[in-house]
């Protein structure tokens, strides 16, 4: 959970100990847990650090027990190896051209399943280092995508986006389906305001169904 809220990996405690140095591979899952730190960017400790294990020690390579291939792992990597094979060489055979004002950002629905959105925007957004608004002439969202359109293009960065979804699982995903819209028609109004108007939203230009 702390990971998904942009929580520091390599912040010390008071000991100059970070997360990493403190895992416990002698524990049942601490290979485990080792290995989920380093792939989400843990780092090791810095040279001279001292009563390290092999898995956070300057210059070891230990990266703790990586969970079981999935059954389609295999036949996943030879369409990914297709498909990249396939537009290397049309972009190859493309001569280069510019394109203004047609950059779109598709967001799809799919209820508190939308924090999966977000989770991939904040690591573009990473990659970026620039705020993923401005990559983007238009956003087109459905379902909760367009709520997460509607956020971002009122100004809200991607972490108040978060909290937002995580107010609506708590206040509006609540009961059996269908739920009410009340509470979320409440919940939109305290977050982008009870009288906004798609007029008032000036940049990127918005589809939301």
């Amino acid at each position: 959970v702390l990971v998904g809220f942009g929580a520091d990996l390599n912040a010390k405690n008071f000991n100059n100990q970070t997360p990493r140095h403190l895992v416990d591979l002698k524990s049942s899952d601490g290979e485990k847990i080792l290995y989920a730190l380093h792939a989400v960017g843990a780092a090791r400790c810095e040279a001279g650090v001292n009563d390290c294990s092999l898995g956070c020690k300057f210059n070891e390579n230990f990266i703790g027990l990586a969970p079981p291939e999935p059954p389609t792992a295999v036949p996943r990597t030879i369409l990914d190896q297709m498909l990249y094979v396939s537009s290397m060489e049309k972009m190859a055979t493309s001569a280069p051209r510019k394109v203004r004002g047609g950059r779109l950002l598709c967001l799809d629905g799919g209820g508190i399943r939308g924090l999966v959105l977000v989770q991939v925007l904040l690591e573009i957004e990473t990659v970026l280092n620039r705020p993923i608004i401005s990559c983007f002439d238009w956003i087109a969202g459905t379902s909760t995508g367009g709520i997460l359109g509607l956020g971002l293009a009122a100004g809200k960065s991607l972490r108040e986006c978060q909290a937002l979804y995580f107010r609506i699982k708590q206040d509006a995903f609540v009961g059996p389906r269908p739920y009410a819209s009340e509470n979320l028609e409440r919940v939109l109004k305290d977050s982008l305001g009870a009288t906004t108007v798609m007029a008032d939203i000036k940049h990127p230009k918005l589809m939301i169904t």
